[in-house]
């Protein structure tokens, strides 16, 4: 993951006309994140805490979102004693620092409607991820739906760079001898956004 080809997570922004400020459901909405190594992967989700959006014409004017880093789960390990080994891992200062910085962020600065829907795609996503207190402007696809209610949900499939934000944990890129024990760059998410 040489560079940002999406990111930390997406947003929402309304088909139709309205003018307001939108909140998560934060029960139904959920982001999950995969990372990979040369011998095998790990899976798992992590929280939004907080977060809102605001919408008008059509357009989307700001949203922030605030993810909470010491939600991270581990879904595949199933010995309770080397999940929370492993997550205890990733919570270090080889990954996420989470004691240091318990948060990330997602800033959404705008949201353009794509003239063509590839992949069934809706808009493109332009904000400032925030991660270890690393800023990056990021661009990621997102699938925007209403429903009757005007209810909206967005859907994202993503990658982002870890080494970016300084997260250089046996990563080739930066350690080129370590052979097969190498972490991918590119940490894999996928969010499924709803409001209420």
């Amino acid at each position: 993951m040489k560079k940002i080809n999406a990111t930390f997570l997406l947003i929402l922004f309304s088909i139709i006309s309205i003018s307001a400020n939108t909140n998560l459901d934060f029960k139904k909405s959920q982001i999950e994140w995969v990372g990979k190594k040369i011998t095998g992967s790990h899976n798992g989700t992590i929280q939004i805490s907080s977060g809102n959006l605001e919408v008008k014409s059509n357009e989307i004017i700001s949203g922030e979102f605030i993810i909470d880093m010491s939600s991270i789960v581990c879904s595949d390990i199933e010995d309770e004693k080397y999940n929370l080994k492993f997550l205890d891992h990733l919570k270090s200062d080889d990954f996420f620092s989470v004691e240091q910085y318990p948060t990330s962020k997602l800033v959404i600065k705008k949201g353009v409607i794509l003239k063509e829907n590839k992949n069934g795609w809706t808009h493109n996503i332009y904000a400032d991820l925030t991660i270890k207190g690393i800023t990056k402007e990021v661009v990621f696809p997102c699938k925007i739906v209403v429903n009757r209610n005007d209810i909206v949900s967005a859907f994202s499939e993503f990658t982002v760079d870890r080494t970016q934000y300084g997260i250089e944990y046996k990563s080739s890129s930066f350690f080129p001898n370590i052979a097969d024990k190498a972490i991918d760059n590119e940490m894999y998410f996928k969010v499924n956004l709803y409001t209420k």
